[in-house]
């Protein structure tokens, strides 16, 4: 087995297992974002899936995270593939694969998909994110949607387990200042509601001792 047929088995049981949840997601959680009383799935929010699509490169997993462009509430970003459910979408799941190659032009399908993180919920745009996860066996060709995406930033999964790789400082924009954890990707923040997620992801690979090169 390669590394990625490896790792995604490893994920796959793993993500059949009770989640790390809330806990995971306090850990990279801006301010208060989880203060008393928070529901990832309250009634009115607006559905969306994102994806996290890994893949093998020379030995190492990796995936793709895109900078959106200057529009938008989350403007500038460093963000997962991802959108709203739309009416032909089966599910979330199915949303994430679409959003995905619409966005970057990464293709993967339902029979790659590995199984769903927690939900979560972002109260300045009132939507409710349920995180895909899903492999592919060969690096994907980026064909980014320049309207939406930047550009397009391979992350190494081992950034995620990688203390040095995290850190904490004031972050502020238009209409907001917190002081936030964030992820150090390629010279830039990664922050808020992705951190959250991915720092699930981080803690499923690490209780589960999942490699990742």
């Amino acid at each position: 087995m390669t590394t990625i047929d490896q790792f995604a088995a490893k994920v796959r049981e793993a993500l059949a297992l009770p989640l790390p949840g809330l806990e995971a997601q306090a850990l990279m959680a801006p301010g208060e974002r989880l203060r008393e009383g928070y529901d990832p799935t309250p009634q009115g929010a607006i559905q969306a899936g994102v994806l996290l699509l890994f893949f093998e490169e020379q030995g190492r997993v990796r995936l793709p995270i895109i900078r959106r462009t200057s529009r938008g509430i989350h403007s500038g970003q460093l963000s997962l593939p991802g959108g709203h459910l739309e009416p032909a979408d089966a599910d979330l799941a199915a949303a994430a694969l679409r959003e995905c190659q619409e966005e970057i032009g990464a293709t993967a399908l339902p029979q790659d998909v590995l199984g769903q993180l927690s939900p979560l919920y972002i109260p300045v745009s009132r939507i409710s994110v349920l995180p895909t996860v899903a492999f592919v066996r060969q690096r994907p060709v980026y064909q980014p949607d320049h309207n939406e995406v930047e550009r397009v930033i391979e992350l190494d999964a081992a950034l995620l387990i990688d203390p040095e790789a995290r850190g904490s400082k004031l972050i502020s924009g238009a209409n907001y200042s917190t002081y936030a954890p964030y992820f150090k990707v390629d010279g830039q923040t990664l922050w808020g509601a992705t951190a959250m997620m991915l720092s699930e992801m981080a803690e499923l690979i690490r209780q589960n001792q999942i490699a990742v090169e």
